[in-house]
């Protein structure tokens, strides 16, 4: 017997009246933002996600609302139709809207040629124009579930209109075809850092040029020194080909074979070629490129976070008085990195946290009069489906941000089996934690202090959610 639930499909079949006259349009243009393709003029089909039979689902009843019928049901397609074809129908229907988008960008890099991009009268309606279409590429690759072809080509025409506005000019001459890794040299790129242009920079500084310095160009025009070497810019050296992103040239230019490079390119690839989710071993999507726009927004400074070469620096614990202790389990994980975070932005600038064996938490919040958090049988721990910083968001009336309340949705999926609220983002914040806990940190204060950038990434990425009106995050 399958499975329930296991239809990769869902169809919605609806019988709408005549009046109101929008209300066809309405519902027409709710489908295609959604990513729905119609394959009659009353039957619409769509990828099987929780998130899209929740939201078919509400479109059925607005129908029925109206006076009107609707359906909604998983689908499997046996005859006349199969499953492959409809996924060329998705595909389809993407490469369209990418094809409206490579031309609409392949415009503002034609119009930024040559002299014209020095002209600010001229640029900044084009860095506007630039960025809503970026949007709008971003928008679309979230409904592009199977892979259209379309999404390399626009994503490629944008970086190259993205270059054309900076004006940057890469007529320096260089040595061509670097044999071997160069040795403190400087590496220039763009300001504006994107998936590959940071995870490239990661990679040169790990496996290439140990001692690499970072330039960002941000003035147009800016000439490019002889020794200096660009990365992840049209025209550059090292930058996309042939279908591959600026980290896997990079990799392939330089021989780089070592263990877990080849997965890490894939998904620097995927996110790069439109931010779609990454399958993780368990089958759901890591959702890395919800991460990268919360870094993206967290630090509009991008050369300060480069030069971080040091992530290993313990937090530096006040021993004041008068400052607030807490304490929990040791060997931290999601909760006891979340919670400390919160705490210390929200709560108590000062705070004291301390970190001990799970049996001794409460003699040492005893002796040192401190507030025991994540640990069973106290205020500040899990209740029922909630975790920790549920409880402390509660507890200090932290509930009236609307970012702080996604972000705690994001933890508390994270740090448990993610049944409360399903929240897409929980497993990309998940991984990243697993990731920090292989880094090797020589405590966990030394683990906090690193990982407290993506927290600080994670609630700026919910703010922008918020402004955006989307306040339970991305679509599931």
């Amino acid at each position: 017997m399958q499975p329930a639930n296991s239809a990769k499909l869902l169809l919605l079949i609806h019988q709408i009246p005549t009046k109101p006259d929008y209300l066809r349009v309405k519902v027409g243009r709710e489908l295609q933002r959604l990513g729905a393709v119609a394959i009659k003029s009353s039957v619409y089909v769509a990828p099987a996600t929780p998130a899209m039979r929740k939201a078919l689902a509400g479109i059925a009843r607005g129908i029925h609302q109206r006076g009107g019928e609707a359906v909604v049901c998983d689908a499997q397609f046996v005859d006349g139709l199969t499953d492959g074809a409809v996924e060329d129908l998705f595909r389809g229907a993407r490469d369209s809207e990418y094809s409206a988008v490579a031309k609409e960008a392949k415009g503002i890099a034609i119009g930024m040629r040559g002299g014209r991009a020095a002209d600010d009268a001229r640029r900044r309606p084009a860095a506007r124009r630039l960025e809503r279409l970026r949007l709008r590429f971003d928008e679309i690759a979230l409904r592009d579930s199977f892979g259209a072809r379309g999404r390399e080509a626009a994503a490629r025409i944008l970086s190259l209109a993205e270059d054309q506005l900076e004006g940057v000019d890469l007529r320096a001459k260089r040595v061509a075809g670097r044999p071997e890794p160069p040795r403190g040299a400087t590496w220039v790129t763009r300001t504006g850092i994107m998936v590959d242009r940071i995870a490239s920079a990661w990679l040169i500084r790990r496996f290439i040029d140990p001692d690499a310095a970072f330039r960002f160009v941000t003035a147009r025009g800016d000439r490019l020194g002889r020794d200096e070497i660009p990365f992840d810019m049209a025209g550059a050296e090292f930058t996309h080909r042939n279908g591959n992103c600026t980290f896997e040239v990079l990799v392939e230019h330089f021989r780089l074979r070592a263990s877990g490079l080849s997965p890490i390119a894939e998904i620097v690839h995927d996110l790069d070629f439109g931010g779609r989710q990454v399958p993780s071993p368990g089958g759901r999507g890591c959702g890395s490129d919800d991460l990268g726009a919360g870094n993206r927004q967290a630090e509009r400074s991008r050369a300060p976070r480069l030069e971080r070469r040091n992530v290993r620096e313990p937090l530096r614990i006040i021993s004041e008085e008068s400052v607030m202790k807490w304490v929990t389990r040791e060997n931290v994980h999601v909760d006891r990195v979340a919670c400390p975070w919160l705490i210390r932005k929200f709560v108590d600038p000062k705070a004291e946290f301390l970190f001990v064996p799970a049996d001794q938490v409460m003699a040492v919040a005893e002796r040192e009069r401190a507030t025991p958090y994540d640990v069973k049988g106290v205020e500040l721990g899990h209740h029922g489906k909630e975790c920790s910083f549920d409880a402390i968001v509660k507890k200090h009336g932290l509930t009236s941000d609307p970012a702080l309340v996604l972000l705690a949705r994001i933890v508390n999926g994270a740090d448990t089996d993610n049944s409360l609220w399903n929240q897409p983002e929980s497993a990309g914040l998940k991984a990243v934690a697993e990731g920090f806990r292989s880094l090797g940190f020589k405590d966990d204060h030394a683990l906090n202090a690193a990982e407290w950038i993506v927290y600080d990434a994670l609630y700026a990425y919910c703010q922008q959610m918020t402004r955006e009106r989307k306040a339970e995050g991305v679509s599931r």
